[in-house]
C-alpha cells in the first residue's frame, strides 16, 4: 500500500488528542504508527539533479554548436558535416556509457535523453544547411519528433517527452492545413504522434515511484492538447464535438485513476478537462454560437478520432456509472459532451426546425444554472466549504454572461454585481459559522 505523506501527518496529529478523549487505547495508538511507520520524507535530491543534469546537457550541446557556428562559413563542406555529425557522435558515447553501465540514476538518463534528442536535431539541420537540402519547418520537425521517440522509452526520460509534446505546437500551426482546406492526413498523423508518448504518460501515472513526474508531465500535455486540437480540425464546426468528447473523456479517466487526496493541481487530467468543459459550457450558453453550425460533409472521415473517443468515453463512463461511483455532479459533467453531440446531430439533421434555434440556448444556461445549485446544496450538506464556493462562482459567472449579452444599463449590472459578492460574503460567513457550532 502506497503511503500518502499529508493523510499520514494528519492522521498522526489526531492520536494524541483520540488517546486525550480516550476514544482509543494508548497500545491502539502506538500499533497504528507501527503499521504506517515513519512519514515518508519527499527526497527531491533526485529532481533537482535531473534538472541541472539536463541544463548542463543543453549547455553543452548549445556550446559545441557555437564555436563550431564562429568560423563556420570558412570550414571545407567535408570538416563541416564531420562536425555537424559531432554532437550526435558525443551524445551516443554519454548514451552507451549510461546503458552499458547501468546508470539508474535519473539525472543520467534524463541528461543522455536530452542530449540525444537535441544533436539529433541539430545534425539534421546542420546537413540541410551544408547541402542545401530545402524543406520546411513542419517536415523537419515531423523528422525530429519521429527520433525522439526512442530515447523517450530507452531512457525513460519525462523531460525529452514534454520537450517532444511542446514541439507539436510549431508542428501544428506550420502543417499544411493552417491556410487551406484540413488534411486528414494531418489528423492521423497528429493523433500518431501524441499517442506515441502515451504509454510513457501512463507509466508515470500508475507508477508511484514517478509521482512527483506526472503532474508537470500532465500539465504540459494538457496545454498542448488545448492548444493543438482546434487547429488539427482547422474552421470545422467538428471542433466542438472534438472538444467536449475528448475532455469527457479525460475527465472520466481522471475520476477513475488520479489521486484525488492531494491539492488539484496535481491531477492535471481530471483539473484541466474541468476547466476546458467549463468554459464550453459557458460558451454554448450564447444563442450566436449555435447559429453557425454547418458542418461540410465532404469531412465526414474527420469524424473517425471523435467516435473513437466516444466509443472511450462511453465505455468508461457505464463502468463507473454501473460501479456507483459517480455522485449527482460528476454525472451531470458527463452528461455534457453527451448533450453537445445530440444537438450538434439535431441541427444538422432538422436545420430547419424553429425549436433548434433557441433550445440548446435554452438547454445550457439551465443545466449551468443547476450545476452551480446543485454544488452549493452538496457543499452545504457535507460541510465542504470548496463545493459551495465552486456553486457559487459557477452561477456568479453565468450571471455576468448574461448581464453582458444584455442590453441593461451599468448601472443595473453594478447593482448585480454587489448583490452577487454580498451574497457569496453572506453564505461564506453563515458556512464558517455553522462549521464553528458542530466542532463545539
Amino acid at each position: 500500500m502506497g503511503k500518502n505523506a499529508r493523510g499520514m501527518k494528519w492522521l498522526y496529529g489526531e492520536l494524541p488528542e483520540l488517546e486525550a478523549k480516550e476514544i482509543i487505547t494508548p497500545e491502539a495508538a502506538s500499533k497504528i504508527r507501527g503499521y504506517y511507520g515513519e512519514i515518508p520524507v519527499k527526497d527531491t535530491r533526485a529532481l533537482v539533479l535531473a534538472i541541472f543534469s539536463v541544463l548542463g546537457a543543453i549547455l553543452v550541446g548549445s556550446g559545441i554548436i557555437l564555436i563550431i557556428a564562429h568560423n563556420w562559413d570558412g570550414i571545407p563542406r567535408n570538416i563541416k558535416t564531420l562536425l555537424a555529425f559531432l554532437p550526435l557522435i558525443i551524445s551516443t558515447v554519454i548514451s552507451g556509457y549510461v546503458l552499458l553501465n547501468g546508470k539508474e540514476s535519473p539525472a543520467w538518463k534524463e541528461a543522455a535523453a536530452v542530449f540525444s534528442g537535441l544533436s539529433a536535431a541539430a545534425c539534421i539541420a546542420l546537413i540541410s544547411q551544408i547541402y542545401n537540402m530545402g524543406g520546411n519547418l513542419h517536415d523537419y520537425l515531423t523528422i525530429c519528433l519521429l527520433l525522439a521517440i526512442l530515447p523517450i522509452y530507452v531512457f525513460n526520460s519525462s523531460v525529452l517527452a514534454a520537450i517532444y509534446l511542446l514541439a507539436l505546437i510549431p508542428w501544428t500551426f506550420n502543417a499544411p492545413n493552417l491556410y487551406g482546406h484540413p488534411d486528414i492526413t494531418i489528423m492521423i498523423t497528429y493523433f500518431a504522434f501524441i499517442a506515441a508518448t502515451t504509454p510513457h504518460f501512463l507509466s508515470m501515472l500508475f507508477n508511484k515511484e514517478f509521482s512527483f513526474r506526472y503532474p508537470w508531465l500532465g500539465w504540459v500535455r494538457s496545454i498542448v492538447l488545448v492548444i493543438t486540437i482546434g487547429m488539427v480540425f482547422n474552421h470545422l464546426d467538428i471542433n466542438i464535438i472534438i472538444y467536449s468528447i475528448c475532455f469527457g473523456f479525460f475527465y472520466i479517466v481522471g475520476l477513475r485513476f488520479e489521486d484525488f487526496s492531494g491539492p488539484f493541481l496535481k491531477r492535471p487530467i481530471n483539473t484541466s478537462a474541468i476547466l476546458v468543459l467549463m468554459f464550453l459550457m459557458y460558451a454554448m450558453s450564447f444563442q450566436d454560437f449555435w447559429d453557425h453550425i454547418d458542418f461540410d460533409m465532404k469531412y465526414k472521415y474527420f469524424l473517425i478520432i471523435p467516435g473513437i473517443f466516444f466509443i472511450a468515453f462511453l465505455s468508461v463512463s457505464a463502468k463507473m456509472i454501473k460501479e456507483k461511483k459517480l455522485d449527482i455532479i460528476q454525472s451531470m459533467v458527463i452528461s455534457f459532451p453527451l448533450a453537445v453531440v445530440l444537438f450538434w446531430i439535431l441541427i444538422l439533421c432538422f436545420p430547419s426546425w424553429d425549436i433548434l434555434e433557441s433550445l440548446p440556448y435554452l438547454y445550457f444556461n439551465i443545466f449551468i444554472a443547476a450545476l452551480g445549485i446543485l454544488s452549493i446544496l452538496r457543499g452545504f450538506r457535507r460541510g465542504v466549504l470548496l463545493d459551495m464556493n465552486v456553486g457559487i462562482v459557477v452561477l456568479s459567472m453565468l450571471i455576468i454572461v448574461r448581464f453582458f449579452d444584455s442590453h441593461l444599463s451599468f448601472v443595473a449590472k453594478g447593482s448585480v454585481f454587489i448583490f452577487l459578492g454580498t451574497a457569496s460574503l453572506m453564505a461564506n460567513w453563515y458556512f464558517c459559522k455553522r462549521l464553528k457550532k458542530e466542532k463545539a
